[in-house]
Order: structure tokens, then C-alpha cells, then sequence
């Protein structure tokens, strides 16, 4: 959704794990790479971002807890 202030929808882990809203991406999601440490950890992930393609367009997220005071923002 160009409309959305949201440059990742979602995020979606191997094992099925999905952070954010799955249904909302209109776009093609993209697969990354996943990698291996060692025979045990293992991390793949898909992830849908909605942002412009161009060079003043940011990527980054934070998966941390945020916490915000809306009423003094």
C-alpha cells in the first residue's frame, strides 16, 4: 500500500512464524538467504517492504518492543 507508513508489512520466518500483517502486502515479497551457525541455529525469513525505490528511501527496521506517548508526540 503506497498509502501505508509502513516500509515492512510483515515478516515471515521458515518455520511459518509471521510478524505483522500477512494479507495486507499487495506487492511480491522477497526471500532472503537464510544461514546456518554451526548445525543448530538456523534463520530464513521472507519479507514484503512497501517503500519507494529510490535513493532518499531508507531501509531499516527494529524488531524491539517500541514503546510510544501518543498524547505528547
Amino acid at each position: 500500500n503506497k498509502n501505508s507508513p509502513r516500509r515492512y508489512e510483515y515478516i515471515e520466518y521458515e518455520n511459518g512464524k509471521v510478524f505483522g500483517n500477512k494479507g495486507t502486502c499487495k506487492s511480491s515479497t522477497t526471500k532472503v538467504d537464510s544461514w546456518w551457525r554451526w548445525l543448530f541455529w538456523h534463520c530464513s525469513y521472507c519479507m514484503c517492504y512497501c517503500d519507494d525505490h529510490n535513493s532518499s528511501s531508507d531501509r531499516y527496521f527494529d524488531l524491539r518492543d517500541i514503546v510510544s506517548d501518543v498524547a505528547n508526540n
